[in-house]
């Protein structure tokens, strides 16, 4: 008798089950990264487009000082004095975006322009993540190498009300207290702005443990930028579709469980809902749902690739361009989008005017320190995400 329910049942869950395997269709990392080739002996004098991005890359780290890694255009290579390191341009690789990301040139860092003002979002061209691409050994020459050097560079800065952690090198901490200051004069004129900003103004949300997090990037070699102390994260918690993965996976939930139920249906047209291969179908059906939903849980960026993004928490363009004005990028320009990431990256406005007026000889260089009255804090969980 188990046998004869065993052989209908196959046939039946044959015309009835459908390999649903998640993100089998999606967009794959398929767009080679070319950096553009470095100048040979052979090339005519003036920068190779390499060359030109090295240049602007060198120029945004140099913001306030001009000693920590320097440029030189007859080789078109970049020096780390410190180090005693010498870096080409370009490594003249054609790697895929998560390839190049593990295995980073210094032109590919500005492999994508970042489009300053309102655009429309969500980024909808496949890899248009400019700013995603980090050269991390750049990074620690000028922010800190390791954990306790970061942290030897972090000072306290007034924001929206709180004092947050950040680097006080190559003007990021003045940048980004410049940044609050532009943020607090747009909440006293412009309602959408004091809106958005209501909840950190009023200290019902606490920034204080939304920037500094030495840490890895989840599922990659790579620092996360928080991990320099170059980051914050603007997150109330009442917001929906701020970040890309979160997103992709609910989204791919939906259609599993939307799927399921058609297969339930399919079964019940098929076999008598009280019969033993109805019984056994429906088992079997839930628990490939759950299966799937566990594979989905498990998702890492690298296996999804590129996206088709849908819907995307939007801010206020005021708040965006108060930050680019002072050399921060948004996450929500990201095809990959990260609504609430700021990133202090110079290097992607060359037009920035110098804005490091306390650097040097009066720099407040004292480390940052919990008896400031300035806690630390924990890490959050939201600080895996970029």
């Amino acid at each position: 008798m188990q046998q004869m329910i065993g052989f209908g049942l196959a046939a039946l869950l044959t015309a009835v089950l459908a390999n649903d395997n998640a993100g089998a269709n999606e967009i794959k990392n398929s767009n080679p990264i070319s950096p553009g080739p470095s100048k040979n002996a052979s090339e005519p004098p003036g920068l190779s487009a390499a060359g030109q991005r090295c240049q602007r890359v060198v120029s945004g780290l140099n913001r306030c000082q001009q000693d920590i890694v320097t440029f030189d255009p007859a080789d078109e290579t970049v020096r780390i004095p410190s180090k005693n390191r010498i870096l080409s341009c370009s490594d003249r690789k054609n790697l895929p975006f998560y390839s190049r990301a593990e295995d980073m040139d210094i032109a590919s860092v500005l492999f994508r322009e970042y489009e300053r003002g309102p655009i429309a979002v969500p980024e909808r061209r496949s890899f248009q993540d400019p700013g995603r691409l980090r050269n991390t050994e750049l990074l620690k020459s000028v922010y800190g190498n390791s954990k306790p050097s970061v942290e030897a560079k972090l000072v306290p800065v007034p924001f929206l009300g709180h004092w947050v952690s950040f680097n006080r090198e190559n003007g990021a901490a003045e940048s980004l207290e410049r940044v609050g200051r532009r943020l607090e004069q747009l909440a006293g004129s412009v309602p959408a702005v004091n809106n958005y900003l209501k909840p950190f103004m009023s200290g019902k949300s606490n920034l204080a443990n939304d920037t500094f997090n030495w840490r890895l990037i989840d599922g990659s070699k790579n620092l996360s930028a928080h991990s320099f102390g170059i980051a914050i994260d603007l997150e109330t918690g009442r917001e929906k579709n701020t970040y890309w993965l979160w997103e992709e996976k609910a989204r791919r939930k939906k259609e599993a469980v939307a799927k399921r139920d058609q297969e339930l249906a399919a079964l019940k047209a098929k076999a008598t809902p009280r019969s033993a291969d109805f019984s056994e179908g429906s088992r079997l059906i839930d628990e490939r749902l759950r299966q799937n939903i566990a594979k989905i849980a498990k998702l890492k960026e690298s296996s999804i690739g590129a996206i088709r993004p849908g819907k995307m928490h939007t801010i206020p363009w005021q708040v965006v361009e108060a930050f680019e004005a002072e050399g921060f990028i948004w996450g929500g320009k990201w095809n990959h989008f990260d609504c609430m990431h700021f990133e202090y990256r110079p290097e992607f406005f060359p037009d920035l005017k110098p804005g490091c007026m306390s650097h040097g000889a009066k720099a407040d260089k004292r480390p940052f320190q919990p008896w400031l009255n300035v806690p630390l804090g924990r890490p959050g969980p939201l600080l895996a995400r970029i």
